[in-house]
């Protein structure tokens, strides 16, 4: 089990992690998006360039307005960087989550543990999740319904300072609770069959 996320769901987090990062790449690599790459300058602003990634007139201009400068600026690539990263954002990222590159990354990082964060961004898992914890009806579940009965009876009676309150200690309890059954939930079948399900595709499609 783990504290904080681990599955790459955006951008920034796949660029600060090593292990995605490299399985992103190799979605690149195999798509033939981004092959052959010398420099910022003739893979992105180069008129020869034959890059999948061309830069608008616009930007390209303005770019090369910048490299006459003298001190170059440090923020003198800064409209390529925008548009590239919305290139990745908008398209590129998007199709690595679809493609068998992230399955690998799922299959790599579920392998080792998981955080809510993981289970909120699996639509399998959090269903299995849920359905794993609502059949546990110990004492700790009845007292987080006690819980949240109370406060939606109570809450046209307090101020908003004290809703607010109650309302963050009724979450804390839920993640609490939830933490409590995330540990057992990976030792479950239903995690375990999910990673099972995870290696087969991978290794149909290889």
């Amino acid at each position: 089990m783990r504290k904080s996320a681990t599955l790459a769901y955006n951008l920034d987090l796949l660029l600060l992690d090593s292990s995605a990062l490299s399985f992103f790449i190799q979605f690149l690599e195999s798509c033939v998006s981004l092959l052959d790459a010398r420099n910022i300058f003739d893979k992105y602003i180069d008129e020869e360039s034959t890059s999948t990634i061309s830069l608008p007139r616009k930007i390209k201009h303005r770019i090369d307005e910048n490299l006459m400068k003298q001190p170059l600026k440090v923020d003198c690539f800064d409209d390529a960087q925008h548009f590239v990263r919305q290139l990745f954002e908008l398209r590129y990222f998007p199709e690595f989550q679809a493609s068998i590159y992230y399955k690998k990354h799922e299959l790599y990082v579920l392998s080792r543990g998981c955080s809510l964060f993981d289970i909120i961004h699996v639509q399998f898992l959090l269903l299995s999740f849920l359905e794993y914890v609502d059949s546990r009806s110990d004492h700790d579940c009845v007292q987080f319904l006690i819980a949240c009965e109370s406060f939606e009876n109570s809450l046209e009676s307090l101020s908003d300072e004290d809703a607010l309150n109650d309302a963050m200690s009724i979450y804390d309890k839920l993640i609490a609770l939830f933490q409590k059954y995330l540990h057992r939930f990976i030792h479950s079948s239903a995690y375990h069959n999910y990673l099972v399900d995870l290696s087969a595709q991978i290794q149909n499609t290889v």
